[in-house]
């Protein structure tokens, strides 16, 4: 769906896109919109796990720059030992797929503390 609007005398194109069609387009942009449209420690991981396959058609600059704004939502609100842990696993964990069960586990610690 597009919407046009007038900012400032200039007409702006906004794009909504469903989640199906964000995980249609298989690129970094949708992936970077997929995850933020549920910014949940669980709902993040969820996403990721539904990812994971698009992740590893990606380009490695492409991979590489979802893992620099993923770092920063993964991390949000955490302390600098926890961001520590995280950052590491994001950056070291080659396989997406390994990435993200590992970033699951590190996350469920992390959280466990503030649930209680």
């Amino acid at each position: 769906m597009v919407y046009k609007v007038r900012i400032d005398g200039r007409e702006v194109f906004f794009y909504i896109l469903s989640e199906e069609e964000l995980l249609q387009l298989g690129n970094l942009i949708g992936a970077v919109f997929y995850i933020d449209l549920k910014p949940r420690y669980d709902e993040i991981i969820m996403r990721l796990k539904k990812l994971v396959e698009q992740l590893n058609k990606m380009s490695k600059e492409d991979l590489k720059l979802f893992k620099v704004w993923l770092k920063n939502i993964a991390t949000c609100g955490m302390t600098e030992e926890e961001t520590g842990g995280i950052e590491k696993i994001i950056d070291e964990n080659k396989e997406v797929d390994e990435m993200v069960y590992a970033l699951e586990i590190a996350i469920r610690i992390v959280e466990k503390p503030y649930l209680a």
